[in-house]
């Protein structure tokens, strides 16, 4: 990896979808074609918090649970896309918080951020999908966002 030591990677969002395999998988060949590193981040939220109150308490997982289920979605989604063997420029990260700033942290230095989206019935995605945390963060990025094709 010490080829890629002052290179700006490639940033890449999965939550287990197809739009963010996708991504990954856009993402990964952009990074080898430019010799780039890649870095696939998965963000991670504890559940507890979402559940009403007054829910069955066996229904709730607890952090570590949260935790672990994350790190399942991450192998699984690199395991998928860029199979068993270990990719000396491929960094994964998991990491805790709202997706939005979790990414946006992890691309600041970023030369791309590459975004999986899944695609509605009708095609169409609602206004408040359309780069959420992209149009909050372009004023100050250096990096250029793109999106996955549903």
């Amino acid at each position: 990896m010490s080829e890629f030591t002052d290179a700006r990677p490639i940033v890449v969002g999965v939550n287990g979808s197809l739009g963010s395999l996708t991504a990954l998988r856009w993402a990964a060949s952009e990074a080898h074609l430019l010799r780039v590193p890649l870095v696939v981040v998965h963000a991670w939220e504890p559940t507890a918090g979402l559940l009403a109150p007054y829910a069955p308490a066996a229904t709730r997982r607890t952090p570590a649970e949260d935790r672990d289920r994350a790190k399942r979605v991450l192998h699984t989604a690199l395991s998928a896309v860029l199979g068993p063997l270990a990719q000396p420029a491929v960094r994964a990260v998991l990491a805790e918080g709202p997706p939005a700033a979790v990414l946006l942290r992890h691309a600041d230095d970023a030369l791309l951020l590459a975004l999986g989206r899944h695609a509605p019935a009708d095609g169409v995605p609602p206004a408040w999908a359309r780069w959420p945390a992209t149009a909050w963060a372009m004023p100050s990025a250096r990096w250029s966002p793109c999106r996955s094709p549903p």
